[in-house]
């Protein structure tokens, strides 16, 4: 008997764990609480989809304007450049002139002196100084 007893008590677990698997199929009860939880973690997700969605296209817009920006800037930056060039390149013409300038002063002076009718020590010596400064002169011009 006491055989017998387990044999019935085993069908009855088997009988009971099938009945269980049917249960949960069959109970709308659970399922539906199982859908509501799926449904609203859907829900949930999409909303986290939406905010980011958004927070990208926010970031796009800073990102666009940020570029916009930047290539403002860099133009600005180019035309100062070349700003900046044309006026060096003026600067060194302004220089030239000078030095030309300078030169041709000395020059007329080494001329006046040279053509003065005293052959004097003195006026020898200032030729020879104002050559010198010519020399100098036209060497700072090389170099420009």
């Amino acid at each position: 008997q006491g055989g017998k007893d387990q044999t019935k008590k085993g069908s009855n677990i088997k009988l009971g764990l099938q009945g269980d698997k049917k249960g949960l199929g069959q109970d709308p009860r659970k399922e539906g609480s199982l859908e509501s939880g799926h449904h609203l973690k859907l829900e949930e997700l999409m909303s986290t989809l939406e905010r980011t969605r958004q927070e990208l296209d926010a970031t796009k817009q800073r990102l666009s304007s940020t570029q916009q920006s930047l290539q403002e800037r860099d133009t600005h930056l180019t035309n100062m450049r070349q700003e900046r060039r044309k006026q060096l390149e003026e600067i060194l013409e302004m220089k030239q002139q000078a030095l030309l300038a300078a030169i041709s002063e000395k020059d007329a002076n080494i001329a006046l002196l040279e053509l003065s009718a005293s052959n004097k020590k003195k006026t020898q010596e200032e030729v020879l100084a104002l050559k010198r400064e010519r020399d100098k002169l036209m060497h700072q011009l090389k170099q420009h």
